[in-house]
């Protein structure tokens, strides 16, 4: 449906043939190309700050998701920004804006949101070498961490 809208509302505008083709493109691409596509249209990013802070608890899991077993798609690249904003203790839009770059925030954070929520996604769905293998020991990153940002991303998402 966000694909449709998008088309719809590419119809009448200039090159709306190259922008249409790029937009289907885009579509056939990796689901995280989706899901930043449409985080950032539907997010409001200020009110993630505090689901975002929740992953400083889970500094150690989230080092090994994002970064051991990340992948390319990771919006913050070096590791070190991660660490910075973590050691600043928010990721409020000073920090994130002083660590990589001047209004990077509203930019950033749906991907940052994309980004977590599909790696989450990968260490549960695929139990394989090359990904993150969730455990028991992992239960309260899931409840305290990753429930609570896909919830508020469902409810924003399916906003009128």
């Amino acid at each position: 449906m966000h694909t449709a809208v998008k088309i719809n509302s590419l119809l009448f505008s200039p090159n709306s043939e190259k922008e249409i083709i790029r937009t289907l493109k885009d579509y056939n691409r990796e689901d995280i190309e989706r899901l930043k596509s449409l985080f950032a249209l539907k997010l409001d990013s200020n009110s993630f700050i505090p689901l975002l802070d929740n992953v400083i608890g889970f500094k150690t899991i989230a080092d090994s998701i994002f970064y051991e077993y990340g992948k390319d798609s990771n919006p913050i690249k070096q590791k070190t920004q991660f660490d910075s904003i973590v050691s600043k203790g928010s990721f409020s839009q000073k920090n994130i804006n002083d660590v990589l770059g001047n209004n990077r925030f509203n930019d950033i954070v749906p991907k940052i949101i994309a980004y977590w929520v599909y790696r989450v996604r990968s260490s549960i769905a695929h139990n394989k070498l090359g990904e993150y293998l969730m455990s028991v020991n992992d239960e309260d990153f899931i409840i305290d961490f990753a429930e609570p940002l896909i919830r508020e991303v469902i409810i924003q998402c399916y906003k009128a």
